[in-house]
């Protein structure tokens, strides 16, 4: 990992429990400036969004799979929106239903159909890191220190 990546750029949080999809993601998006945390559940996402606020550590976007072992993806963006409303999120699946494509219509929320068309997932990368550049992380952050992955089972 290079380190101008390392300390500038966006930190997402990536929620799928494929850890094929999960860490090709990581990649992507950190051969593209970004920090990755990984969660593989709600449960896992959920934690990572509380311990990132109590450590007062930003993050700079969510992309969420829909259907997770012990839920839905989307319900972590309500939630994690209800603390950051402000902050790209995007929902990933290769099951759009009704209902999913209802609440992406009221919520105004990025769709990426798997697999993710790279073009769009860069558009929205760049979102990320126009936020991250109006909300930085705190300067007394370490690199790791913020590297949280947490694994079910």
């Amino acid at each position: 990992m290079s380190s101008a990546k390392a300390t500038d750029g966006p930190v997402i949080l990536v929620i799928d429990d494929d850890a094929g999809i999960a860490n090709a993601l990581r990649q992507v998006l950190e051969l593209n400036g970004a920090r990755c945390v990984l969660g593989t559940s709600c449960r896992d996402a959920l934690e990572i969004i509380a311990d990132a606020e109590f450590l007062s550590l930003s993050i700079h976007g969510v992309l969420a799979d829909v259907r997770l072992p012990d839920g839905l993806g989307y319900k972590v963006i309500d939630v994690f929106r209800q603390r950051c409303p402000d902050v790209p999120v995007a929902v990933m699946t290769a099951y759009a239903d009704d209902d999913l494509q209802l609440w992406l219509r009221e919520r105004d929320v990025p769709f990426l159909q798997k697999p993710l068309p790279m073009k769009r997932l860069l558009e929205w990368l760049e979102a990320a890191k126009a936020y991250a550049g109006r909300h930085p992380t705190p300067a007394a952050e370490e690199e790791g220190s913020w590297r949280l992955q947490l694994n079910a089972g």
